[in-house]
């Protein structure tokens, strides 16, 4: 508050005297401080989290032999928002519903996922904690991330998951109707 506060009187000081990078460096300032804050608000109702406690364990999983067309088939019917691909037990990849239309848009119905070049595969242990959670997945810019324990598959974090979390953390305590 105290930066946004700043913020708005260099604008206006700017403004006055037509000083326009001022203006601009108000600006800039005005969202930065709100982004500082809107952090400090996901650290205080985040604190204490780690990935296990809010990871959906229930994945879809696939070989990479599977194709672009039969994974969307198989994925369609269903509200995952990922599905994983498994190959001799171990990870492989991550692929979202919109990975999925980029490759069949780019490759077609019958190509491979291991025929593929699906990049980089960030990952996070489900016993991190939930606010670098957050920043790992940010940083990667995906919507989700691989949880892993050796390799092998834990579940998925999602933004959505992170967001749930922060909204149950923001209730107010129940309190039971017979309390006074």
């Amino acid at each position: 508050a105290i930066g946004q506060g700043l913020a708005i009187l260099f604008g206006i000081w700017g403004a006055i005297n037509f000083n326009f990078l001022w203006v601009f460096i108000a600006i800039f300032i005005y969202f930065g401080a709100g982004q500082e804050r809107q952090m400090a608000r996901l650290q205080e109702l985040l604190r204490g989290l780690t990935v296990s406690d809010v990871m959906t364990q229930d994945v879809l999983k696939l070989s990479p032999e599977t194709t672009v067309w039969e994974a969307i088939n198989i994925i369609r019917p269903t509200n995952y928002s990922h599905l994983i691909l498994i190959q001799d037990g171990e990870f492989y990849a991550l692929i979202s519903r919109d990975d999925l239309v980029r490759f069949l848009s780019r490759y077609g119905r019958g190509r491979r996922f291991s025929d593929i070049e699906v990049g980089e595969q960030p990952s996070i242990r489900a016993d991190d904690d939930l606010i670098e959670a957050y920043r790992r997945i940010r940083v990667a810019g995906s919507s989700a991330l691989a949880v892993l324990e050796q390799n092998s598959m834990m579940g998925v974090l999602t933004l959505k998951n992170i967001d749930e979390a922060m909204r149950m953390a923001s209730l107010p305590p129940q309190r039971h109707p017979m309390q006074p």
